[in-house]
């Protein structure tokens, strides 16, 4: 089976609403923060919600959308509920082109994943998310065969927040590597990568060839400024985009360290999924042999694509960005 990406990675469905940032202050939540919370702080804090709409998301599986809209071949690996939720999760992702056959949690009948995705006027998100049966993922066998004739495995951070995955993840790091395929990373969040260094910098050293994070979490990754950070990361990775919103971005590879500027967007209303639509960009760029700089440039271009609208899947086939 060939696929150009395989995406892992929680299974979630999006609540998404602009909120005042009043209700942060009620819930003691950290502006631009992602928070693990229970099934029951999920439905206080939603009781509160006046408007929503409710979309498919979850951070690889955004980025598995983003490369099949510019065109690339990509299937996501994660876990849903026998519930209303999972079938609308797989319903979006199948009918956006991105190979997905439902794996459903059999563990404790686990509900799906959810996230509130709270929308600040000044566009910045915070989000509080129930993992549900995205949890189950170390608990069930990863069909092996959709590795063989790939190109990039992609991981996201958010799959280190309970611990049973993390076997399971080298696992799949381990299949990856003996199918000859490149393996990236994205840190996700700086409160993810406070609570995972140490596992993400093994998995970095180890595993990882390309790595994705925005200047915050390569900071707090390394407890240094952003040179000294970049520079420590060379010594352990490949090829690493970092991402620092409206000044664009950082790359580098073996031979080249570029700066890539942002690509402006007509508004910015929800920032929601840019990292993950710069992810897909870039790494549309690296399954086709593109050269570095043309690959920060998509990605770019990619993201800007996103920012302009709610929620964090294309409403234009990216395709012709490129």
């Amino acid at each position: 089976m060939n696929n150009d990406l395989i995406c892992v990675g929680n299974a979630i469905i999006d609540i998404v609403s602009t909120i005042d940032d009043k209700l942060l202050n009620e819930f003691e939540l950290v502006k631009g923060s992602m928070k693990i919370v229970s099934n029951e702080d999920f439905n206080l804090i939603f009781e509160k919600l006046k408007k929503y709409k409710v979309i498919s998301g979850g951070s690889a599986a955004n980025t598995a959308v983003g490369f099949s809209s510019l065109g690339g071949i990509s299937h996501f690996v994660g876990q849903i509920g026998n519930d209303e939720f999972g079938k609308l999760f797989q319903k979006d992702i199948n009918s956006q082109g991105v190979k997905f056959k439902a794996n459903i949690s059999k563990k404790d009948k686990l509900p799906s994943s959810k996230s509130m995705v709270l929308v600040s006027k000044d566009a910045e998100r915070t989000m509080c998310t129930f993992l549900g049966a995205s949890t189950s993922l170390g608990h069930n066998l990863i069909d092996q065969t959709i590795f063989d004739k790939n190109k990039i495995l992609y991981l996201e951070g958010y799959l280190f927040d309970k611990g049973e995955t993390k076997n399971k993840i080298k696992e799949i790091c381990n299949i990856s590597k003996i199918n000859n395929m490149k393996i990236s990373l994205s840190l996700s969040d700086v409160f993810c990568v406070e609570r995972h260094k140490e596992d993400f910098l093994n998995l970095i050293e180890n595993y990882v060839d390309i790595l994705f994070a925005n200047e915050n979490e390569l900071e707090t990754l390394f407890s240094e400024d952003l040179k000294k950070s970049i520079f420590n990361l060379k010594k352990i990775v490949k090829i690493a985009a970092i991402t620092r919103g409206e000044s664009g971005s950082i790359i580098f590879d073996d031979n080249d360290t570029l700066k890539i500027e942002s690509v402006k967007s007509s508004s910015v209303l929800d920032t929601t999924g840019a990292g993950d639509i710069y992810a897909a960009g870039f790494l549309f760029g690296i399954s086709r042999n593109f050269s570095l700089r043309d690959c920060g440039i998509l990605g770019s271009k990619c993201a800007s694509s996103i920012i302009s609208h709610f929620g964090a899947r294309p409403k234009i086939k990216l395709k012709g960005l490129i």
